[in-house]
């Protein structure tokens, strides 16, 4: 028997099974002004199940640049590694990062 909480696993034996933490999180990605920004990663988040929205759409660089926030739902079964890497590919290889507890990133 197995009993699920919190997002930790007890079977019937009292051992803890610790699972791959889940849930809401930033998503800070700097693309290139041609790359339009309004459906530029639709695709990707739709391939691997991801809930998102965009937050926050700041210019840098003189304008050369956007820095995109999105709140994203990240399933416990996601490869974070694929999903990064396609996010990657999509924005030329430039700044991505992926806050992991959005309450200290409050000032995205």
């Amino acid at each position: 028997m197995l009993v699920t909480v919190n997002r930790i696993s007890l079977c019937r034996f009292c051992k803890v099974i610790a699972i791959k933490p889940f849930g809401l999180v930033y998503l800070i990605v700097t693309i290139p002004e041609n790359l339009g920004y309004e459906e530029a990663f639709d695709e990707i988040f739709n391939k691997f199940g991801i809930a998102y929205e965009l937050r926050k759409v700041k210019t840098t660089e003189l304008g050369s640049l956007y820095e995109l926030v999105y709140m994203v739902t990240i399933d416990h079964l996601t490869n974070q590694k694929d999903f990064l890497d396609a996010i990657r590919c999509r924005n030329g290889n430039l700044d991505i990062t992926l806050t992991m507890n959005p309450t200290e990133a409050a000032q995205y």
